[in-house]
């Protein structure tokens, strides 16, 4: 098991010109016409920081959301998102469990599909699933029984979602 004080002592190992930043939460990235906005994320019982982001053209109000990585969301970013009223077209959500499967790390579906009602995108696509959470069809057998199947929806290898 590889511990964050081996991690850093191998980042000391790296070439000089490595030069590795971390981002602050809630501070805009410029990048061209693009604005991302790193927001904190839930990993508990690790000591990594995990971030989300926000990523939008400068000029305009609706978003991308990236939520990989998360159980639920912090109160802060929550705070951040309701004060900001971002409109985001696509929400990308970590979905790894399944419904069930209740771990303090990843959300299991039904934790996902919660945080695309508080966020309310245009479309949110869940991802990151295990291999242990159900098959595709009986996903979307679930999205269905749930009543969210136009606006949520199951990411699969090689997908393309043009926003």
């Amino acid at each position: 098991m590889l511990l964050i004080e081996d991690f850093f002592y191998e980042l000391k190992k790296a070439p000089v010109n490595l030069s590795i930043k971390f981002p602050t939460p809630y501070k805009v990235i410029t990048l061209g016409n693009f604005e991302i906005i790193p927001i904190e994320l839930n990993h508990r019982a690790t000591e990594i920081d995990t971030y989300g982001y926000i990523i939008k053209h400068k000029n305009e109000h609706s978003a991308v959301i990236t939520l990989f990585d998360t159980k639920g969301l912090p109160e802060i970013t929550l705070k951040y998102l309701s004060k900001n009223k971002f409109s985001f077209d696509l929400a990308i959500i970590d979905a790894t469990n399944p419904p069930e499967h209740n771990v303090p790390t990843h959300n299991n579906v039904d934790d996902a599909i919660e945080i695309a009602k508080i966020i309310n995108p245009k479309l949110a696509v869940l991802v990151h699933i295990a291999h242990y959470n159900y098959p595709y069809n009986k996903l979307l057998r679930y999205l269905r029984l749930k009543g969210v199947e136009k606006d949520i929806i199951i990411s699969y290898d090689n997908m393309i979602i043009n926003i």
